[in-house]
């Protein structure tokens, strides 16, 4: 415990220019190394993207402010929270036009939802216990439910996948169950990659370096996985946005191990296509998340990592 309290972390923001070009900010954010949950979203109702970070083995966390200019302040730091949290999920999970938070614990299957009230508060809203123990990956979208954001959530070990549906007061109802999905998915991103309206779903085999694209009818099920696309081996993050292609979402993929990153834009056939080679992002980013930092149009990106 020692040893990990006294770890650094450092974080950036890398602003994107919509034709396939990232560049970082001079301004370098401190603050824990270790395995650090970073979440953006609007907590505190300022114009660019907020940011929540927590410490599992610390029980610790921050709300950062990012100004226009990309200074990172700090306004609120939070401690003496519950530890080990695995999994923290962004959305509309019942409170106001600001972001939720969903924590999720693999080994008990507990859930917790706290509300922003858009100056930094935190309230809980709902507990939750005896979820299954052992979803490796959850995904907030808009799969048929309500206004509130709905889940989709992915055991690897069983090959078993759900939708859940989002209920007025906040709670989640089992839409679809699949009990035959793949057991080699290694993520499972959100977006818009040509199918009705409803989030769509990029799933990622990161042995293989295949992709392949799910998509929700109007019946609220999934089709099965098309076109397999191959995108290359080793991407240990996918992260979703704006950077320059059509009006769906487009792909940025990043190696924790090189450093090295490509843009991907998706078309309407949900056909993937290189945008661009950005070279060496620098290596050992663990959180690489979207936001709007700069110019709104496109999507910008904050990378963290331990520092020695």
């Amino acid at each position: 415990m020692t040893q990990k309290m006294s770890q650094q972390g450092e974080g950036r923001i890398y602003l994107s220019n919509g034709r396939g070009t990232l560049s970082p900010l001079e301004t370098i954010m401190r603050w824990h190394g270790g395995d650090v949950r970073v979440v953006p979203g609007n907590y505190l109702g300022t114009p660019f993207t907020d940011l929540f970070l927590y410490h599992p083995d610390m029980g610790e966390a921050i709300l950062v402010d990012v100004g226009s200019d990309g200074a990172f302040n700090t306004a609120k730091e939070i401690s003496g929270w519950e530890i080990a949290w695995d999994q923290i999920i962004p959305g509309d999970f019942g409170g106001n036009q600001h972001t939720d938070l969903l924590f999720y614990r693999q080994a008990s299957g507990e859930v917790l939802i706290l509300t922003c009230d858009g100056r930094g508060g935190l309230a809980r809203h709902q507990v939750y216990e005896g979820w299954h123990r052992n979803w490796s990956q959850i995904v907030p979208g808009e799969f048929g439910g309500t206004h509130h954001t709905d889940l989709v959530l992915y055991d690897r070990e069983a090959g078993v996948g759900e939708i859940w549906t989002a209920n007025e007061d906040g709670s989640f109802s089992c839409h679809q169950s699949y009990s035959n999905w793949s057991r080699h998915w290694s993520q499972i991103v959100p977006g818009q990659f040509g199918g009705t309206g409803h989030t769509d779903l990029l799933f990622y085999d990161t042995n293989s370096g295949i992709a392949e694209v799910g998509t929700l009818n109007h019946e609220g099920r999934f089709s099965p996985p098309g076109r397999r696309e191959q995108v290359g081996a080793g991407w240990t993050q996918i992260v979703p946005g704006q950077f320059g292609g059509t009006e769906h979402t487009d792909l940025l993929l990043y190696s924790k191990e090189s450093g090295m990153a490509e843009i991907h834009t998706t078309d309407r056939e949900e056909h993937l296509h290189k945008l661009a080679e950005l070279g060496d992002l620098g290596p050992g980013w663990t959180h690489i998340v979207p936001g709007e930092f700069g110019d709104r149009r496109y999507t910008d990106v904050f990378c963290y990592r331990a520092t020695a």
